[in-house]
């Protein structure tokens, strides 16, 4: 990232529309649909726990939503796993459009923070 401007400055430079967005909200503009994401932040904004979404950097926020991912990876000992393991075709699809969600944001996040 270029030093001699701030953050904000870069990410103006590279094409964020709004500059007040928090790290999360850039990664996951325009991504793909994932049910489980979308009940993840209903859930955290039903607790009003949205603000720790707002403290994380934006590698925190894509190892969270590839922690939320993995659930659904055989062994991982979640409930979702085993749904896969069994040919549940709705972990199925949630594990596919949740993969989708994380490469989305890899790029976004290597395209606005040059990771």
């Amino acid at each position: 990232m270029n030093t001699n401007i701030g953050e904000w400055d870069y990410l103006k430079l590279k094409g964020v529309s709004d500059m007040r967005q928090y790290p999360y909200q850039i990664l996951l503009e325009n991504a793909p649909y994932s049910s489980e994401l979308e009940y993840q932040f209903e859930i955290d904004n039903a607790d009003d726990e949205i603000g720790w979404w707002e403290k994380m950097s934006p590698e925190e926020v894509i190892r969270e939503v590839e922690e939320i991912r993995d659930r659904y990876t055989p062994g991982s000992g979640w409930v979702h796993s085993e749904e896969i393991e069994n040919g549940g075709q709705a972990s199925i699809i949630e594990r596919n459009e949740l993969r989708k969600v994380v490469a989305h944001m890899k790029r976004k996040y290597k395209k606005y923070y040059g990771g």
